[in-house]
């Protein structure tokens, strides 16, 4: 028996002007069928090309980090793209082990203190870098999704156990084109107390 009203879901998904959410195993099919949904309903409502192929890459990065680093089986997770007045945000949402969560910090952190060259240049070494053995692709994901964005990652992490913890990546995507700049600010980590 459910708990709650599918009708008040919607509602909430309306206020918060959300254009896709999706909550399970992140696969390449769901995600090629997603992406399209993304690059229709933006083209649809006349937004700019170069702004609908940001909001497209940071959402490919995000659904791949789900998909390759989630504690859960399968992958799973929940991401969620949203439409705001001068932006629009892509959240990503895992469990993930609690002792990854300081690197990550540290990763996210760094690369909000670059700007747009720094990031490139970072990008690229890291391109040229061997692989750790047990690491997937060349760790430039979050780089991309900060240049991308061109504003800094966001970071929420909600403690579940001793062992894992919920955690939330944002990108902000500005709608304006051309606002790629100084990062600039530390992850924002902020804890949900359980």
């Amino acid at each position: 028996m459910r708990d709650y009203k599918l009708f008040d879901y919607y509602q909430m998904m309306e206020g918060q002007r959300m254009i896709l959410t999706f909550k399970g195993s992140m696969s390449g099919n769901i995600l090629v069928g997603m992406a399209e949904k993304i690059k229709a309903t933006l083209t649809d409502n006349d937004e700019k090309q170069r702004v609908v192929q940001r909001i497209f890459s940071v959402f490919i990065e995000l659904s791949q980090n789900i998909h390759h680093y989630s504690a859960e089986r399968l992958g799973k997770g929940i991401i969620v793209v949203e439409d705001h007045k001068d932006c629009y945000k892509v959240v990503s949402g895992n469990l993930i082990k609690n002792s990854e969560i300081p690197p990550l910090e540290e990763k996210i952190n760094r690369i909000n203190g670059l700007d747009r060259a720094q990031l490139r240049a970072y990008y690229y070494s890291l391109l040229k870098t061997p692989r750790t053995s047990g690491k997937l692709g060349g760790s430039v994901g979050l780089i991309s999704i900060a240049r991308e964005a061109g504003n800094p990652i966001g970071l929420t992490v909600n403690p579940m156990d001793e062992n894992q913890s919920f955690i939330e990546i944002a990108a902000e995507i500005t709608k304006e084109a051309g606002q790629n700049g100084k990062s600039g600010h530390k992850a924002h980590r902020q804890h949900t107390g359980r």
